[in-house]
């Protein structure tokens, strides 16, 4: 049966394809034809017009009559014939034929009328053959054109000397210079302040195209601040003694901290936000916005404390001081409900998640450079130094919240200048998806232009950014970009994702059906067209992309063009990163690596866990403590009644220092009161009531010095995850008997870490 049907197949295409091979011959045999008779009256014609102009009329009357005669006598042999002959002179003559053929006179006309014949054949056959050639250019792109997508709106793909032509006019359009170019494609004046993506998986050139970015700004001695993996950055365009390092391992670099961008609320506030970065994988935003809370309030109480507070101070607080020292400090913050001791593991779980993401900022106090400031650095117009922060592979983890603070003043920094048209600061953010949430990139994207700031960003692909910033984000992120470099995503979805950003178009497509029959009549190609939208870039076409090569789109009604650049193969000058002493420590590296086991992410996850169980449970409290009014109530029940009355608690005295942004701040929006409480303060302070007036003083020995010892952040989380791990076994394997669950229950505060907590 399977032989019968590959037979009458093999004999089907047999006969389709005579079919179609014979019609085809016999069109291309009448394109031939036709195309060659049309050649042949060029030439004919040509040849009568140019010996017609170039031969005198006694030669060309003369020469004819020979050959005339000549033709009667010696080839049809009618010598005794004759013929009328009309003289220069005007007389008309009757002459034998025999005679013109034999009178030298004539054969002198002839031979003059032969000569420029040849000379016409030979410039007729240089005219046929150009018009050969426009013929056939004109036959083969009228085939083409009736193949061809006709394009009707949207995107337009274009040659890389096509893009440049339009960007040009649309740069003289403007009327002003541009500043910055991408493969030698110009952008129109201003449009590099809205920012240029480059999107693409790793390897693929991306750092080509910001090196030649890099080194426009340097030849116009504009300042910029980098984030430079490896120090790929340092290594080609370091200046020693004039541009900055900041890099807590490499001995380069200059020392910073959070006080020396200045001293005031809103500042300690995106410094939070950008330690803690949003949990955008679910879970109670209160994990998140406690924690913020928290540090906000201890970096105002060192800042107002000491004229240049220690960033080692600050940590001795977060990870060693106890709860009730710590309790005293915010006394006077919003943060002080936080810090609630009466709460089980309430502040417990708050300590876990700004100590996990907190930890590592005790290596600030590593460099013994200059102190920085990313403000003293902005307000600078007459310097162009270039701040580099540097990070290895192997150090990301460890200096992740840092960096994404460093970055977070930077942009801050940007957007407090006074605005100007003619400034220029790069801001050089490659592979932006291994750093936390930079809160304030969405506005600085959007705002930069009146700033001069001028964002550089790139990414992997836009799950990457889904990641770091959330969908909607993300979004926001990207539709906010002016120029998009497109390289290789290896991923389908990715590359899909990318395809879309370069655009659509709606094209008029092109098909050819051919129809044969058993009489030639039959036979016919015919060419119909339907309209059809669609990528103007196939996702296969992303993926297909070598390396240093991508689509380049710069909107403004410019086409997209594929652009190849080659490498630049920039001669280094300088070390990527110098290790300092720290990293050459073995115990150090050891114990780096080890705080490094538990991230931040697990951390809030388990924080999450824990408390939407307990969150269902009454709250228990210490034994000794005063009694509460709003004891036994589940954290629900305390929020709600929060939310509901009218008036906050008694005894609230708090300062504003809250985030508007904050989540529970926006539930808690209808709460009138005459002082604004913060939502998080708000919702735990019936739980918190201040005891007496006592309460809100901490005296100078809650900042007395501790030993510093990095061994702690460790073995605080390290319980903390222990603990919970006990805890849910335990609570699994006596579902049945809840009593004696929470008698078996620790309160987080009450365990017992080195250094007095």
């Amino acid at each position: 049966m399977l032989d019968q049907k590959q037979e009458k197949s093999t004999v089907s295409d047999l006969n389709r394809g005579g079919q179609v091979l014979m019609h085809f011959i016999r069109m291309l045999h009448q394109t031939l034809t036709r195309y060659f008779k049309i050649v042949l009256c060029v030439f004919v014609i040509a040849t009568t017009a140019v010996t017609y102009q170039i031969t005198d009329k006694t030669d060309w009357y003369m020469g004819l009559k020979y050959g005339y005669s000549y033709t009667l006598v010696e080839l049809i042999g009618l010598k005794k014939g004759k013929t009328t002959l009309e003289l220069p002179d005007g007389r008309k003559v009757m002459v034998r034929d025999a005679q013109i053929v034999s009178s030298p006179t004539m054969q002198n006309h002839a031979d003059a009328l032969i000569s420029n014949l040849i000379i016409s054949l030979v410039i007729s056959s240089i005219v046929a053959l150009i018009a050969a050639w426009y013929l056939f250019r004109f036959i083969l792109n009228k085939g083409k054109q009736e193949s061809k997508d006709e394009h009707r709106r949207g995107a337009e793909l274009a040659t890389v000397k096509e893009l440049i032509e339009a960007a040009n006019d649309r740069v003289k359009e403007d009327g002003r210079l541009s500043r910055i170019s991408i493969a030698n494609v110009p952008l129109v004046r201003y449009q590099e302040n809205s920012g240029i993506a480059l999107l693409g998986s790793p390897g693929v050139g991306k750092s080509t195209i910001i090196r030649e970015l890099l080194r426009q700004l340097r030849a116009q001695q504009r300042k910029a601040v980098l984030y430079d993996i490896s120090g790929e950055f340092v290594k080609r365009f370091y200046r020693p003694g004039k541009d900055v390092i900041l890099n807590v391992f490499d001995t380069r670099s200059h020392s910073w901290d959070f006080w020396a961008e200045g001293k005031n609320p809103a500042m300690y506030d995106r410094m939070a936000k950008a330690a803690i970065p949003d949990n955008n994988g679910g879970g109670d935003p209160f994990w998140i916005e406690a924690p913020r809370l928290l540090f906000s309030a201890l970096l105002e109480q060192l800042g107002k404390r000491y004229d240049v507070p220690s960033v080692e101070h600050l940590m001795n607080i977060i990870l060693r001081m106890p709860n009730d020292k710590i309790a005293n400090v915010v006394a006077t913050t919003d943060a002080r409900n936080v810090m609630n001791l009466d709460l089980d593991k309430l502040a417990g779980s708050v300590r876990a998640v700004i100590t996990a993401y907190t930890r590592n900022f005790k290596h600030l106090a590593l460099p013994t450079g200059p102190r920085f400031s990313f403000k003293n650095w902005a307000q600078d117009e007459d310097s162009d130094a270039w701040v580099f922060i540097t990070v290895r592979d192997d150090m990301k983890d460890t200096l992740k919240p840092m960096i994404t603070m460093m970055i977070e003043s930077a942009l801050s920094a940007i957007l407090t200048l006074e605005p100007s048209q003619d400034r220029l600061i790069g801001t050089s953010i490659d592979e932006a998806g291994t750093l936390q949430e930079i809160p304030s990139l969405p506005d600085f994207m959007s705002t930069c232009r009146k700033f001069g700031g001028f964002p550089i960003l790139g990414f992997q692909s836009n799950a990457q950014t889904d990641v770091v910033y959330g969908e909607k984000k993300s979004q926001i992120l990207m539709d906010g970009i002016g120029a998009i470099a497109a390289f290789r995503i290896n991923g389908s979805k990715g590359a899909a994702w990318l395809a879309d950003q370069l655009g659509d178009q709606e094209t008029e497509k092109s098909s050819e059906n051919t129809s044969y029959g058993a009489n030639d009549v039959r036979d016919a190609t015919s060419i119909n067209r339907q309209d059809k939208e669609g990528n103007l870039i196939l996702r296969s076409q992303i993926t297909a992309l070598p390396d240093n090569t991508c689509y380049l789109k710069l909107g403004r009604g410019l086409p997209v063009a594929k652009i190849k650049f080659p490498y630049d193969y920039m001669k280094e000058l300088h070390p990527g990163i110098i290790e300092n002493e720290a990293l050459n420590d073995t115990s150090f590296l050891s114990q780096l690596s080890k705080e490094n086991e538990i991230s931040p992410e697990h951390v809030v996850s388990i924080v999450n866990k824990e408390n939407s169980r307990e969150k269902r449970e009454p709250q228990k409290f210490k034994q000794g403590s005063k009694p509460n009014p709003d004891a036994g109530k589940t954290q629900e029940q305390v929020l709600d009644e929060v939310i509901d009355n009218s008036a906050p608690p008694d005894g609230s005295k708090t300062t504003s220092n809250a985030d508007v942004s904050n989540p529970v701040a926006q539930a808690m929006s209808s709460v009138k009161s005459k002082t604004q409480m913060n939502a998080v303060a708000q919702a735990m302070n019936a739980a918190n009531k201040k005891q007496s007036d006592a309460d809100d003083q901490d005296d100078e020995g809650d900042f007395s010095n501790l030993q510093f010892d990095t061994q702690v952040a460790h073995d605080f989380l390290a319980e903390y995850e222990s603990s919970f791990s006990t805890e849910q076994s335990n609570t699994e394997k006596n579902s049945n008997n809840d009593v004696t669950n929470r008698n078996n229950e620790k309160s987080f505060d009450q365990h017992e870490y080195p250094g007095g907590m």
